[in-house]
């Protein structure tokens, strides 16, 4: 066994699963909550069904070269992290998904608990989506080509050659710099959760993607992407809208639409996602504190004016009473020393994948 999950949740399950029957091989998942057993798992996805072997196991072997951490809260990754901190030396570890800096302050981590030869590496977003009952696993939907960076651009042949037979769907970024500015739940979320503030702090159900959905919210979300955009121009980063994440994550899954409102609005595996129901939600907590209000940061240093993120920023501050701010200064600097700044965005890309060995489209 190369790879070992971490984390006590769905989506730690949903990822061992999908990797196992991606690759045929038994994956570990170390998940507190159970004892150390192997079990199948019967995967069904669109198109196949598949079975997955599944080693519970109470800590990190030798022979699990690769970690990888999933979890759908940053505060939950945070801790299984902390936790796990002393047996990640000498490990691939891939964060799933970052946040905008996630690599970078895992880095700050090890560093400080002296943790030394780790090759760290992050994901934009959930690998899959899809839901377990009992043994088994419903795959809804995947994401294509989902950008992994890499720490150390140097790793990333190692990195990708380790992590791809398990998730076959990754594709090598220009570095942690590049996926942190590319991570779509940080665009969509806060701006759709603001719009919809009054059903969030009165505790309503609602679709998020559906009653949540209005012209207002897809215009905020379009206007805080045109301000991304204006931080990967000045990066000289490739250039893709979020309509064009989309696409490329579900154009083969059933997405249709010209926009990103009505992407959202149409696409069959978001129909029944759930708004929050709180305050103390990731997509404000988490999608503002380690996504937007990095982003603002960054254009901070940059000198990119972005007055609706950073309208944003303000406004979720205050209604969860945090600052979300914190901390992002420093993680701006550090994601910044992480790339040039180039005026030909392919010189960034090609140069960050050639210096690991590999060519684009490869």
């Amino acid at each position: 066994m190369s790879v070992a999950i971490l984390g006590d949740n769905e989506q730690a399950w949903l990822v061992a699963a999908h990797g196992s029957a991606s690759s045929g091989q038994v994956v570990g998942l170390i998940d507190a909550g159970f004892p150390r057993e192997r079990i199948t798992l019967d995967v069904r996805y669109a198109d196949r069904e598949a079975v997955a072997t599944i080693e519970l196991a109470p800590e990190l072997r030798d022979a699990d070269a690769c970690v990888i951490i999933a979890a759908s809260e940053l505060d939950t990754q945070r801790a299984t992290t902390l936790a796990a901190l002393a047996s990640l030396g000498g490990r691939i570890v891939v964060l799933a998904p970052g946040g905008a800096g996630g690599a970078v302050r895992t880095a700050a981590l090890l560093a400080e608990a002296s943790i030394p030869g780790t090759s760290l590496a992050e994901l934009t977003g959930f690998p899959i989506l899809g839901a377990i009952a009992g043994r088994a696993v419903k795959v809804s939907v995947i994401k294509r080509l989902l950008p992994i960076g890499v720490l150390d651009v140097a790793d990333t042949r190692k990195v990708t050659d380790a992590v791809l037979p398990y998730l076959p769907d990754l594709v090598p970024a220009a570095g942690v710099l590049a996926t942190s500015l590319a991570n779509t739940n940080n665009v969509v979320h806060p701006p759709l959760a603001t719009v919809n503030a009054s059903r969030i702090d009165a505790g309503l159900p609602f679709r998020f993607y559906r009653e949540g959905l209005t012209s207002a919210g897809s215009h905020l979300i379009e206007a805080v992407d045109s301000e991304r955009l204006g931080l990967t121009d000045a990066l000289g980063l490739e250039r893709v809208s979020i309509e064009e994440w989309f696409r490329r994550f579900y154009g083969d899954q059933g997405l249709v639409g010209d926009d990103i409102g009505s992407m959202l609005g149409t696409f069959g595996p978001l129909d029944q996602s759930s708004g929050p129901s709180s305050v103390a939600h990731r997509y404000l907590t988490d999608d503002v504190g380690s996504g937007l209000a990095v982003f603002e940061a960054v254009g901070l240093r940059l000198g990119v004016r972005m007055p609706v993120t950073s309208a944003i920023c303000d406004i979720v501050s205050t209604w969860v009473g945090q600052d979300l701010r914190a901390g992002t200064a420093d993680t701006a600097s550090a994601l910044l020393e992480q790339g040039p700044i180039s005026s030909n965005p392919s010189n960034v890309q090609a140069g960050a994948l050639a210096s690991a060995g590999i060519r684009e489209g490869s």
